[in-house]
């Protein structure tokens, strides 16, 4: 499998100034809801659109599922797209948001990618290559001492699930620490 990381990130560029547009036109948006409190706008269903071209057009071997379109084709080998991930985030005009899109072969995700195009920042991740923000190795804190550490969550927004969802465990570690972040996309 030949892979461009190079490659995917222009398209994820190009997808992210796609919603820029929308993001700067907000009071144009057009929103609805798939259930009340899980929201689509016009961005995601465009975004998902373009990734969804583009990513046929250059690795067609590859079948795919988005958030908003569901699956189509191969799906023992494809990509995974969530167009806006944050999409709450995004029409309140913050900008923690981004675009997320993975390649999963047999399960087992080998490369991965997040935009934050109010931000500019690109993550990427490859399967025994390492991971980094735009264009810098990163890698996980070596802080040892949980006192000094900042954690962030990526719990959703919706509510349904909340009932057992380690919320307890959650809290005995955020008291131990300096702080706590939910940014609003949980692949940021």
């Amino acid at each position: 499998m030949n892979l461009s990381p190079e490659l995917i990130e222009k398209e994820i560029r190009e997808a992210g100034a796609i919603a820029m547009d929308y993001f700067s036109n907000l009071n144009d948006l057009a929103i609805s809801k798939k259930s009340p409190r899980d929201l689509v706008t016009e961005a995601d269903v465009a975004v998902e659109s373009f990734l969804h071209k583009k990513l046929q057009l250059h690795y067609p071997q590859f079948g795919f599922w988005g958030e908003e379109s569901g699956k189509s084709n191969d799906q023992s080998k494809r990509w995974v797209v969530d167009p806006i991930d944050g999409t709450h985030s995004f029409s309140k005009g913050q900008y923690f948001w981004g675009i997320s899109v993975a390649l999963e072969i047999d399960g087992e995700i080998i490369f991965g990618a997040v935009y934050a195009p109010a931000l500019d920042d690109y993550y990427r991740a490859q399967k025994g290559l390492g991971a980094w923000k735009n264009n810098q190795p990163i890698k996980v804190s070596s802080e040892q001492d949980l006192a000094n550490a900042m954690i962030s969550t990526g719990f959703a927004c919706l509510r349904d699930y909340m009932d057992d969802n380690n919320l307890d465990r959650f809290c005995r570690v955020a008291r131990a620490t300096t702080g706590q972040r939910r940014f609003g996309s949980a692949a940021l």
